[in-house]
């Protein structure tokens, strides 16, 4: 989510690995803008969740489109 709330993607994890690599897109793969967000993350097997602050540093881009 951004700060003002608004849903920028979601991303399922289906592997074993601890790691998960997003590629800074959002869910109309467009790059996301530099800025704070908040990340829910839910774990059901674990029967808990966590929320995350996240700072995302993008270098300049050109979009072809938009």
């Amino acid at each position: 989510f951004n700060l003002a709330g608004q849903l920028v993607r979601i991303l399922k994890k289906d592997d074993d690995s601890q790691f998960y690599k997003w590629d800074l897109n959002n869910q109309d793969n467009f790059p996301v803008a530099s800025g704070m967000y908040v990340v829910h993350i839910d774990l059901p097997e674990q029967s808990t969740s966590k929320v995350l602050k996240l700072g995302v540093i993008q270098e300049q881009e050109i979009l072809d489109s938009y």
